[in-house]
């Protein structure tokens, strides 16, 4: 029988190089998860900084359009280079991603807003339906009404730039929904913008032609999508409710 002497270990200790012990192991893979979370953060950084970049943001709005929240960094990239050099086209890939998040963009607002359901139920019944006039200035109108019940302000009268600096400082804590936020103090949006209906013009997308009963041409494919993405937009950076 072989005896174990003090100090000696009761079995061969296997060379840390060759034959890594749990030990190393488990020190091995805390450095790799390090590493991991260091480039998933990196990763993430550098996708934010696509989504806040203001002149991607005033790309987007340049042509009728919030930032599309729901696609990748790569995606924005793409279709900011598209709206540089081929607008139409890009109105068409963004109609294209908005169409295939329809049914995730109603659910989502039904179960943050769920007063507005039936509301947004028929409006969204009514953009599948291909009947535009009845869409659009409802999606304004609910986008207009959101505000005004998670900010106490309605950001289409008076001074909206004050309006959205002040929902800003007194709701929001992180800087990534700040920014999204801020992006709406924009000049170059049409759908913000002041004008004055001219018999036989046509307009882009415009909340107040709309909803004044100026413009009669508004009843577009491309305009619901257009009011679609900016209610979700409010419905993603505006905050949730106290009791929610």
């Amino acid at each position: 029988m072989s005896v174990t002497r003090i100090g000696e270990a009761p079995y061969p200790v296997a060379d840390p190089h060759k034959h890594p012990s749990p030990r190393f192991h488990a020190k091995s893979h805390i450095t790799a998860q390090a590493n991991a979370m260091k480039l998933y953060s990196e990763a993430m950084a550098a996708s934010n900084a696509v989504f806040t970049d203001k002149d991607n943001i005033r790309v987007f709005m340049e042509h009728g359009w919030v930032m599309p929240l729901h696609t990748l960094a790569d995606d924005v990239e793409r279709i900011v280079s598209l709206f540089e050099g081929n607008p139409d086209v890009a109105d068409e890939e963004m109609c294209a991603i908005f169409q295939g998040m329809t049914d995730y963009i109603k659910s989502g607002l039904i179960r943050r807003f769920h007063s507005r359901a039936h509301i947004f139920s028929e409006a969204f019944e009514a953009h599948e339906a291909g009947k535009y006039n009845l869409s659009v200035p409802v999606f304004l109108a609910q986008a207009d009404g959101i505000w005004n019940e998670r900010g106490g302000n309605h950001i289409f009268r008076g001074k909206r730039e004050k309006a959205v600096e002040k929902h800003a400082d007194e709701f929001v804590k992180d800087s990534l929904t700040r920014s999204f936020i801020l992006a709406l103090k924009s000049r170059s949006f049409p759908l913000f913008q002041s004008m004055r209906p001219h018999p036989g013009s046509s307009y882009p997308l415009n909340r107040n032609l709309v909803l004044h009963g100026d413009s009669l041409d508004y009843g577009t494919r491309k305009n619901s999508f257009q009011a679609m993405a900016f209610l979700d937009y409010c419905g993603i950076i505006l905050p949730d409710l106290p009791d929610e």
